[in-house]
Order: structure tokens, then C-alpha cells, then sequence
């Protein structure tokens, strides 16, 4: 992936790091968090599953394409969006959830993506907090 992130690789990215998660939640990434407009979130989602790197968002069409709207609660990475995320960041597919998820942090940053960066310990962070809590 580019130092320079479009909105595609923003949801895949952190798409991918809720699926590290033992149980993921999807829904949880949400416009706001990645802080885009609704309909480049819904737009980028439906790139996505037409290119085959997530599966299982509900595409409702629109009057027009930024109309177009995406269900994506049940949506999760394919192996070809995973494969795809840890071929551009250099991570290896052995490495455990948590060795990715921290790699991912790292690779974001050290590009200047510090935004992003918090964007992806949010996520990160929460399933840290869910691992760890009784």
C-alpha cells in the first residue's frame, strides 16, 4: 500500500484489524471512526466485495452511485483481502492475530499516518480490552 491511503484501503485496513479479533464486529467500523463521508464508506465497501476482498455486505442501489448503500455487519476480509493487506504491509501470515494487528499500527505510522494510525489502536484496543476482561 502507498504512504498516500484512499478510502478502499482505509475500510480494508481496518476491516482487517476487527478480524483479528477472536469474535470480530464488523459493525463497529463505522464512517465516523475513519472519518469519511458516508458515501465514500458505502462506496468503498461495494468496491471491496466486487473485488472479491470482503464478502457478506448486502448492496442496496441508489438513483445514483452515491446513493448506493452498503449492510455490512456480516461482511468479513476474504483470504484474498487478507492476503492482500499482509503482501502490501510485509506481514506474515504465521504471525499471530496480535503480532499483525501491532504490525499494522506500526507500518501505518512509520508512514505518517498518525490519524489512521490512532484510527487502527482504537480498534485494536478495544480487542485487547475484551481478551484481558473477565
Amino acid at each position: 500500500m502507498s504512504q498516500e491511503l484512499d478510502s478502499k484501503q482505509k475500510v480494508l485496513l481496518a476491516f482487517y484489524t476487527e478480524y483479528q479479533k477472536d469474535i470480530p464486529h464488523i459493525n463497529k467500523i463505522t464512517y465516523e471512526l475513519l472519518e469519511m463521508e458516508k458515501s465514500v464508506f458505502h462506496i468503498a465497501i461495494i468496491k471491496l466485495q466486487n473485488e472479491g476482498l470482503i464478502h457478506g455486505a448486502g448492496i442496496t442501489k441508489g438513483s445514483r452511485i452515491e446513493l448506493d448503500r452498503a449492510e455490512y455487519r456480516n461482511a468479513l476480509p476474504t483470504s484474498e483481502g487478507l492476503e492482500y493487506v499482509e503482501t502490501k504491509l510485509d506481514i506474515g501470515p504465521d504471525l499471530s492475530n496480535s503480532e499483525k494487528v501491532k504490525l499494522t499500527i506500526e507500518k501505518t505510522a512509520s508512514w505518517g499516518l498518525t490519524q489512521f494510525k490512532d484510527v487502527l489502536t482504537k480498534i485494536a484496543a478495544e480487542a485487547i480490552k475484551t481478551t484481558f476482561s473477565p
